[in-house]
């Protein structure tokens, strides 16, 4: 019975995407975030080992993220740059205010996966990426509340 299945699993075409689908759904049970080395991960698994095109692994995953509730860290860090983009000031200034609107927004997405102080630290990230500088506030006026993050 075991050569007969594993016959009719060799003679099929669908047997490589059915099996990575599985170990994607296998990955992502549990879990409500996926990091983007996961992702990349998973993707490089399926383009490798089963065969894949890229775009036919990152739907397999995204399919599996969907059904299992789980957020994708990438879909969040770009729905965050979005949010910085749209605060930002037409110099490319953020303000305190909005930047702590942003990383209550990635905290909420992420759904208490990170802690505040790495959520942070990525919201910088992203607004380093994007070319947006922080605004001075305070007393002083100063930057000092981008620098402590």
């Amino acid at each position: 019975m075991d050569d007969y299945r594993a016959a009719a699993v060799a003679k099929s075409p669908m047997a490589p995407r059915d099996q990575y689908a599985d170990l994607v759904r296998l990955q992502v049970s549990g879990k409500r975030l996926i990091t983007e080395e996961k992702e990349n991960a998973l993707l490089q698994d399926g383009v490798m080992r089963f065969g894949l095109s890229l775009e036919e692994a990152r739907g397999k995953v995204r399919t599996a993220a969907e059904d299992r509730g789980a957020a994708l860290q990438r879909d969040i860090d770009d729905a965050a740059g979005f949010l910085l983009r749209e605060s930002a000031d037409t110099k490319g200034r953020l303000k305190r205010k909005d930047f702590n609107r942003v990383v209550r927004f990635y905290r909420l997405r992420a759904e208490g996966m990170m802690a505040d102080p790495e959520v942070k630290q990525r919201v910088k990230v992203i607004m380093q990426q994007h070319k947006l500088s922080p605004r001075r506030a305070g007393f002083f006026f100063t930057r000092r509340w981008y620098a402590k993050i």
